[in-house]
């Protein structure tokens, strides 16, 4: 791995994830799995579902407007599915998400879509995961 695509994949993991007034972080492990059953149980029970930005893809800063406007695009297309508004980050780098009741694939292709190099999946009874959308 190189050492953008580490340093990449570090933030991912050390982020704070915030949706439904609750904060999961994957590092250290502790709580994660009960405030990721949290999470789903305020998206109406769901049993799956995971963390979507629009925002800076590929983790490249774009413009504030440009975030919100894709942001708002994102939104746009979750119509039928249930979801709440979110964030995640490390302190000196937060973004806008959503948190979305879907399946991994499903989510995965909303990733793609906005050019995210990962995404936070959350499914119940299991650790919340990173799906990676590229290689890193």
């Amino acid at each position: 791995m190189n050492p953008a695509a580490a340093h990449r994949a570090h933030a991912y993991r050390t982020s704070a994830y915030r949706a439904a007034g609750r904060t999961l972080r994957l590092m250290p492990r502790g709580t994660a799995m009960a405030v990721a059953a949290a999470m789903l149980a305020a998206l109406g029970g769901a049993r799956q579902g995971g963390f979507v930005s629009a925002c800076n893809p590929r983790s490249r800063r774009r413009p504030e407007g440009w975030n919100r406007r894709m942001q708002a695009a994102l939104a746009a297309r979750l119509g039928r599915f249930r979801h709440l508004p979110a964030s995640a980050g490390d302190g000196c780098w937060q973004e806008a998400h959503c948190l979305i009741a879907a399946a991994p694939a499903r989510l995965g292709v909303l990733g793609r879509c906005f050019g995210q190099s990962a995404i936070l999946v959350l499914a119940q009874g299991r650790a919340p995961r990173l799906l990676w959308l590229e290689r890193v």
